[in-house]
């Protein structure tokens, strides 16, 4: 707790800040504050969420949580770069490693029994940890340029798409831009790689719609007026939480839930703010679900040739000096395109806990990434993602103590 308020105050002064802290487990979708925390998203109210480090939301289903982010315009933060880690912390790893491997067993003997629904995911052998590092000043002009031409380009395309967001629910490729690509050219030609670039941010947020649209399917059924709290007097109408709850119970019981309990309340929270702003419940999901678009500017460099030979970006690590080389194709004053890169290479220092991770995994493509302050300060950052084993689990005979842990949101709030 002292952590994050302490991080808070630091790197985001003038800011409110509010602080939620949870001690349970990370596979209860049901935890109080986690609940609460998500409410505050879905209204509008967040602007950033910010962990300490990557898995201290949930163990499972973080993609959903993540494209729930995405879909509101919220930023998503962690925290553990900055440190080494404590014996206490590196046991508390070790247990929830231990937890997942239980979950994941669990998981696949349901799928095994359940034919036609999906079981819960199985523990992976490696997992991806991002590290936001802040550019240089003489270089964000150009950067935050790049950004807002992109950040168009990106929203056009999704808007062009959304009629054909089924076809986004079946992946034939991890990578999203192939399907984009196949269907429809950039808005703004600038280069084969930079469109992409940013194709590949607007079929991952196609794809999440895709997959929400898949869970809005399971929980259409349950939606009723006894959902909703009529309007009584000065009171306003509401949600009916008792019986979104047993509907929810319901539908794990038939077998039929095939995804995150917190995506499925989620989906029917938003259809009664649908109900009570229009009077009866959405027919489909695209009734429902206004098309996301990018608020802020976000460029993942997935879609290119990688750091030695790529078109939009170049990316090389010296770990024995603990920092990085980056350079980007960018827009002059004008917004016409720069035909040669900035130069020189930018110098990016390493904290010492990321180039640790990079030596014991593999770096993926990293991205470029906009952060909005609530006085209008914008920056940009460049998100370090580092692929690293998970850890293995501990011996169950050799845990000793349940540790929890917390974590911080950050609410942005309005006053009509």
């Amino acid at each position: 707790m002292e952590r994050l308020s302490a991080w808070a105050k630091a790197e985001r002064p003038n800011r409110e800040v509010l602080v939620l802290s949870d001690i349970g487990s990370g596979l209860n979708a049901a935890r109080k504050r986690l609940q609460h925390r998500l409410k505050l998203v879905c209204e509008d109210r967040v602007a950033e969420v910010v962990i300490t480090s990557g898995d201290r939301l949930t163990r499972f289903g973080q993609e959903y949580l993540e494209t729930l982010f995405t879909s509101f315009g919220v930023t998503f933060t962690v925290l553990d770069a900055d440190e080494d880690k404590t014996p206490e912390q590196e046991l508390t790893e070790d247990l929830l490693s231990l937890i997942a491997s239980g979950a994941s067993q669990v998981g696949r003997n349901a799928f095994a029994q359940t034919k036609g629904t999906l079981g819960m995911r199985p523990s992976r052998a490696t997992q991806s940890l991002s590290y936001p590092i802040r550019l240089p000043d003489a270089v964000q002009a150009e950067a935050l340029r790049l950004l807002d031409v992109s950040r168009e380009v990106i929203n056009a395309t999704v808007v062009a798409l959304w009629p054909q967001l089924d076809e986004f629910g079946e992946r034939e490729t991890k990578y999203a831009y192939k399907q984009v690509t196949a269907l429809i050219g950039s808005s703004d030609p600038h280069g084969d790689r930079q469109w992409r670039c940013e194709a590949e941010q607007a079929g991952r947020i196609l794809r999440g719609q895709a997959e929400r649209k898949k869970q809005f399917a399971l929980i259409l059924p349950l939606l009723s007026v006894g959902m909703i709290e009529p309007k009584t007097g000065k009171k306003p109408g509401g949600k009916n939480r008792p019986r979104i709850k047993q509907a929810l119970s319901g539908l794990r019981e038939e077998n039929s839930d095939g995804g995150s309990a917190v995506e499925l309340q989620s989906l029917i929270e938003q259809s009664c703010n649908f109900y009570l702003k229009h009077g009866y419940f959405p027919a489909t999901y695209e009734e429902m679900q206004a098309i996301p678009l990018l608020k802020t500017g976000i460029l993942p460099y997935a879609g290119d040739d990688g750091g030695d030979k790529g078109q939009a970006y170049r990316l090389r690590f010296d770990l024995e000096a603990h920092c990085c080389y980056f350079a980007f194709r960018s827009l002059d004053e004008t917004g016409k395109w720069r035909a040669t890169w900035t130069e020189p290479q930018m110098r990016l220092p390493l904290p010492d806990p990321v180039a640790e991770r990079i030596q014991a995994g593999a770096t993926l493509a990293p991205t470029l990434r906009e952060i909005e302050e609530p006085d209008g300060t914008r920056y940009a950052v460049l998100d370090v993602i580092i692929e690293v084993p998970v850890t293995e689990p501990t011996e169950w005979q050799q845990v000793q103590r349940v540790l929890g842990w917390d974590w911080g949101v950050r609410v942005r709030r309005e006053v009509a």
